[in-house]
């Protein structure tokens, strides 16, 4: 159930508005009256309703999570987005005892304070990738332990602590991933964008539980680490890497290979070791080593067997 412009609705539409799937979306563009929602959450609300939370006034500032307080037992996500004014705060968030995700996009201070974030117990899923986190938040991020998706910009790992929940972890310009294994040791899935001041990734190889491996834009990458010995990896996707003059071994149960887009160095013997002997369990293989020909020559070794195509 979605509702917009809920200060525009009169007592009578509030109170006969019926939530058939127990979800309410509501979109915030203005401060809330507090007497309607006071009225929706007796009409549409019961004890299991799920409630998100999306903020996209012209200045957030504006909006104060107080507001929401006969709402907060319920409300499960949050989206802030700050397309007017920079937000400067999020003070109160603490208050949404339940809350399992929170999305911070676009203008926000870069070193807005979250510190009320590991008040939160129930939180699972952060996104704050606009800005790189910064040195005044990692105490904050560090003590999140039940975080399980973790989206961000500018990581340094160095500054990381143990975070042994966290299973997805989606990060463009990371500064480094040294001891990343060892901080996160659970990770399933990892994505990581324009990075070019990684220069090492040996990390990668020590993540035991990685399901899902995506490199994208790290630019002075030349090696990736072998990673047969990651029995877990189903899934590996590398693109725009100008550098790299190796394709990593990998485990025989590995049932996706994307390597579409600006790979220069790789061709046809680069890629010898694909082949249906070494990855029988293979599904899909997209290569485009930037011709017909070299892309062709690997591609057909599997003809039959699975999915192939030159294209993402």
């Amino acid at each position: 159930m979605l509702i917009e412009k809920l200060n525009q609705y009169t007592e009578e539409q509030i109170v006969n508005l019926k939530n058939d799937d127990n979800q309410l979306k509501l979109l915030i563009e203005e401060c809330p009256n507090v007497d309607k929602l006071k009225l929706l959450t007796d009409a549409v609300v019961n004890e299991t309703t799920e409630v998100t939370l999306v903020i996209a006034s012209d200045n957030n500032n504006l909006v104060a999570f107080s507001d929401f307080e006969c709402i907060s037992n319920n409300v499960k996500v949050i989206e802030s987005y700050n397309y007017g004014q920079t937000l400067k705060s999020i003070e109160g968030i603490s208050m949404f005892e339940n809350l399992r995700k929170l999305v911070i996009d676009a203008l926000y201070d870069d070193k807005l304070c979250i510190d009320e974030l590991p008040l939160l117990s129930k939180l699972e899923e952060l996104c704050m990738d606009f800005y790189p986190i910064t040195k005044y938040q990692y105490p904050a991020l560090n003590r999140l332990n039940g975080l399980k998706h973790l989206k961000i910009k500018g990581l340094d790992s160095n500054l990381m602590s143990y975070l042994p929940n966290l299973r997805y972890l989606h990060c463009t310009g990371m500064k480094t991933g040294a001891e990343l294994d060892r901080n996160m040791p659970n990770l399933q899935r990892i994505y990581l964008f324009r990075s070019p001041k990684l220069s090492n990734i040996e990390f990668i190889s020590g993540l035991k539980k990685l399901e899902v491996l995506s490199l994208n834009g790290l630019s002075n990458i030349s090696e990736i680490p072998n990673l047969d010995k990651l029995v877990n990896l189903t899934r590996i996707q590398l693109l725009n890497m100008k550098r790299l003059m190796t394709m990593p071994k990998l485990n025989k149960s590995i049932k996706s290979i994307d390597l579409t887009q600006n790979i220069p160095l790789f061709d046809p013997e680069v890629l010898r070791d694909i082949t249906p002997d070494n990855y029988p369990q293979l599904e899909s293989l997209r290569i485009n080593l930037g011709n017909d020909k070299d892309s062709n020559e690997v591609l057909e070794r599997f003809k039959g067997i699975c999915r192939t195509s030159r294209w993402h």
